[in-house]
């Protein structure tokens, strides 16, 4: 990071840290920014790309403490946010609302994604593996971000919801715009248009098996009203979007790692590191997902020495921080998949710690182990396309030659 950079990032506590003028080293390299970041304090006020004020939490031990912060809300209507724009009340469902509702949709869908279930999975996702690599061929150039990660996690997330009618081009291109080019109402309203559509379709037309139709078709209780129409748009909508982008991320970047290390490709070859230590290192040395989705405060709250307003303020931690704290992890900038392991932050913590944890692993095992026993001779091209999110960790190409 240039010193011209490094002064932009760190600013003293009474300005504001404007992350879009920093957004190119972010890409590049967040891991830079966060430790600039700390180098003047644990708690920053920052300005977001979309020109909104928040809190970034750098600091690994104030991160971990407000885990469990009680006065912390998810909820939009807290803030007065209208989500008309969006074609709906709740566009993201679960990440966006708070207890009891937020349990109560949560328990509709956790046994799925448990890790007995998610174990069951493993012959289909290979299955599935294989089929993209079929299409390859040893000594082509291509994109595996495109040709393999994304098609790959999307299909698998398809599968187990049963919407095989989704339109995986256009959603592939939805997502972009939204988790890559920011909050696009528009693209938002063409999903939930879409998946309207489609659950509309499924629900009429399905035999009740699938995994839609059994979250529609769940009872309310006294204390728990069934999901609505609406709900189940925004959960389909949430789970598609987070159920496929981390774990594409995950396959990318631990690809970009593996393919730019002579050490770690020999030993793969030599079956001495197994996939699953891999991906493990992986998560904590570059998760996909850097920063949390926004908490909100409804009163004061002290973080890091500094306090942050109660009535609305929102406030962002960055894992990518926890994932990198040497106290936790010795010689944390190091990739080392035969470390020791620590509870990792990569997918999120507290009550709503990522339900996909699980699956992406696998995900990103099975594929990352496919892929090496089919092209072992593989190598890169060229760089990877630019970083695609100051909020996720993922690349928009990886052009390999098989």
């Amino acid at each position: 990071m240039s010193s011209s950079d490094r002064e932009a990032c760190v600013s003293p506590e009474s300005e504001i840290v404007d992350l879009y003028q920093i957004r190119d080293e972010f890409y590049r390299d967040p891991h830079a920014v966060i430790k600039s970041l700390q180098e003047s304090g644990p708690v920053h006020r920052v300005r977001l790309p979309n020109d909104l004020d928040a809190w970034l939490v750098v600091g690994a031990d104030v991160i971990r403490e407000l885990l469990s912060e009680p006065t912390f809300v998810s909820g939009p209507r807290f803030l007065g946010v209208a989500q008309e724009d969006t074609g709906g009340s709740s566009t993201l469902g679960m990440l966006t609302c708070d207890e009891p509702r937020h349990g109560q949709l949560r328990s509709l869908v956790a046994s799925t994604f448990k890790p007995r279930e998610v174990a069951r999975l493993e012959p289909g996702i290979e299955a599935i593996a294989n089929d993209l690599l079929d299409r390859l061929r040893e000594g082509e150039e291509v994109d595996l971000v495109e040709a393999f990660a994304y098609r790959l996690t999307l299909e698998v997330i398809i599968e187990i919801l049963g919407v095989s009618s989704v339109d995986r081009a256009a959603f592939r291109r939805w997502t972009n715009e939204t988790v890559v080019d920011g909050d696009d109402s528009a693209a938002i309203r063409a999903a939930r248009r879409h998946l309207e559509d489609v659950l509309a379709r499924t629900l009429r037309e399905g035999d009740g098996s699938t995994l839609v139709e059994r979250i529609a078709n769940a009872g309310g209780t006294a204390d728990a009203p069934p999901i609505s129409f609406d709900e189940l748009v925004s959960m389909t909508y949430l789970l598609l979007i987070a159920g496929h982008e981390s774990a594409t991320n995950l396959i990318a970047n631990t690809l970009v790692t593996v393919l730019n290390s002579e050490e770690l490709v020999d030993q793969i070859r030599a079956g001495s590191l197994p996939f699953e230590e891999l991906v493990e290192e992986s998560l904590r040395f570059d998760p996909p997902l850097m920063i949390s989705t926004s908490r909100i405060t409804t009163c004061p709250v002290s973080a890091g020495g500094r306090t942050i307003p109660g009535g609305g303020e929102r406030v962002f931690l960055a894992w990518a921080a926890a994932e990198r704290d040497p106290s936790v992890v010795p010689d944390s900038d190091t990739f080392d998949p035969h470390r020791r392991r620590t509870r990792t932050l990569a997918f999120g913590g507290g009550g709503h710690y990522c339900l996909g944890a699980n699956l992406a692993r696998l995900e990103a095992t099975v594929a990352l182990r496919t892929l090496f026993r089919r092209f072992p001779s593989m190598e890169l091209v060229k760089p990877p396309q630019r970083w695609r999110s100051t909020v996720t960790r993922g690349i928009e190409s990886l052009f390999v030659r098989l």
